[in-house]
């Protein structure tokens, strides 16, 4: 690991290259919630700025027919699992694959990564851990860690606690991106498992678990691991699948990277207006992680939806006459796809 002074003092480069909750349950709290109106609409309309329906990142016409794809992110409250484990060698995966995901969202090819961490005092095995992640992560997702910077801000952070964030640049035609437009009521859902919680839903977690080394150490017997393990458990990355999707078949009319704000605020970013989810519950497995969250919580499971995966990490609006054939050629990925609901006239999310 090479390091070197950086603009900013004391920084270095570390680069190596909804349902109602039954009564009395808590309302799930959300997790970084989509900026929506945050840029001025006068600065988006500006020369090279495409106008798109998904909102999941941004995208700017570079000319010759073809589009940059950007979108950024952080780790979040996930990192408090780290911090109180000392496990740092997954969760760098998790912020490109938050990342990487999002610019998926448009049928896009991510090109390269940008990672930022900052930290109180930067230990370099524990930085070399982290980076460690976000190398695994990119080589994943077949893009480059273009650059990487810790900036060290004594006083401002704990001791032993970071805060990560980053972005990806991806690449697509301009007359093939895939934004949502296209989205209609009868379209079937194909949703892909996710490996566990992902990077979401954890302000919600932490009020409702003891985010502390004992409490993460103890063994669950429905995962064979501990909590704190299972938490940690990476964010899937499925720009593979994508690629290997928006080659073969041009029916996919749209894609949401189902993250901040579970279902509800996932699919809401996919959809035109006018148009709803109906899921039909039962189609796919929910994962035991979640039926756990649900218990400990005293929240009814459905009412998770607005904040978690619950286990469907990835979802594809596609006709109902293609839905089959694009499963199958999700399976062939190494993906667990299933059909999980289909778009309906109308607005939110029903639990059929």
């Amino acid at each position: 690991m090479s390091t070197g002074t950086n603009r900013q003092t004391g920084a270095r480069k570390t680069a190596a290259t909804a349902a109602k909750p039954a009564s009395g349950a808590k309302k799930p709290a959300g997790g970084a919630k989509p900026a929506g109106g945050a840029i001025p609409p006068e600065e988006k309309v500006k020369m090279g700025v495409l106008r798109t329906l998904a909102s999941f990142g941004g995208s700017f016409d570079i000319g010759n027919g073809k589009a940059l794809v950007a979108a950024t992110n952080g780790v979040g409250m996930k990192q408090k699992v780290a911090f109180a484990l000392n496990r740092h060698n997954t969760i760098g995966r998790d912020c490109v694959a938050l990342c990487v995901n999002d610019v998926a969202c448009y049928g896009a090819k991510p090109l390269f990564y940008v990672n930022h961490i900052a930290l109180s005092r930067a230990v370099p095995e524990k930085v070399s851990a982290i980076v460690s992640g976000i190398t695994e992560g990119c080589k994943t997702a077949g893009c480059v860690l273009l650059d990487d910077e810790t900036t060290e801000m004594p006083g401002f952070y704990k001791a032993d606690e970071y805060d990560m964030s980053g972005f990806a640049v991806g690449i697509a035609d301009k007359n093939k991106m895939i934004d949502g437009k296209r989205v209609k009521a009868g379209d079937a859902l194909i949703g892909l498992a996710s490996n566990g919680v992902h990077a979401s839903g954890f302000a919600f977690i932490r009020s409702t678990f003891s985010l502390d080394a004992l409490a993460l150490n103890h063994p669950v017997a429905a995962f064979n691991q501990t909590i704190g393990e299972e938490l940690l458990t990476p964010t899937r990355i499925y720009t593979h699948t994508v690629e290997t999707l928006t080659k073969r078949f041009d029916v996919i009319h749209g894609i949401a990277h189902i993250a901040h704000g579970g279902w509800i605020s996932s699919l809401q970013r996919m959809l035109p207006k006018g148009l709803g989810v109906r899921a039909n519950v039962g189609s796919w497995p929910v994962l035991k992680v979640f039926e756990l969250i649900a218990s400990a919580s005293n929240t009814h499971i459905s009412s998770l939806y607005s904040t978690f995966n619950m286990g469907i990490g990835f979802m594809l609006a596609v006709p109902q006459a293609h839905a089959e054939a694009i499963i199958r050629e999700c399976e062939k990925c190494g993906e667990k796809a299933f059909k999980v609901g289909e778009v309906v006239a109308g607005d939110g999310l029903t639990l059929a």
